[in-house]
């Protein structure tokens, strides 16, 4: 669970201004080469950098986009995924990753921290709000 672990110590990191994904997130958007001054959401960068802590053996896809994130992970053959339609309390664990497609080209993406016996997933997200 390292990455939750990590992940933890970042709760409070926050944008210059609000909606310009630009500031202090720019350690994550240059983890995955993005250009920090180009206002490029961090959500994924965030996850990656937090993945980090494995070293050579960060099991988070670099990059800074959520559905390249996903797409990267269901083709790999070391990465398991879970689909919405499998996804149970049961199978999903603290410092899972989890990805929400929000339409064709976008999505939000987050570190779990816990989960209530009704599904109810409690996570750590860069680029959110409280």
């Amino acid at each position: 669970m390292k990455i939750l672990e990590v992940a933890i110590t970042q709760i409070g990191v926050t944008e210059d201004a609000a909606h310009t994904n630009m500031g202090e997130a720019k350690k994550y958007q240059d983890a995955v080469g993005l250009p920090h001054n180009m206002g490029y959401p961090w959500c994924q960068s965030f996850v990656y950098w937090c993945g980090l802590a494995y070293g050579l053996d960060n099991p988070v896809p670099r990059t800074g986009g959520v559905l390249d994130c996903w797409n990267k992970a269901i083709a790999s053959p070391t990465l398991d995924t879970i689909a919405k339609e499998d996804a149970t309390p049961q199978n999903i664990l603290p410092g899972y990753q989890m990805i929400l497609k929000e339409g064709a080209t976008t999505g939000h993406t987050g570190i779990v921290e816990s989960v209530d016996a009704d599904g109810r997933l409690h996570t750590i997200e860069g680029n959110s709000n409280t």
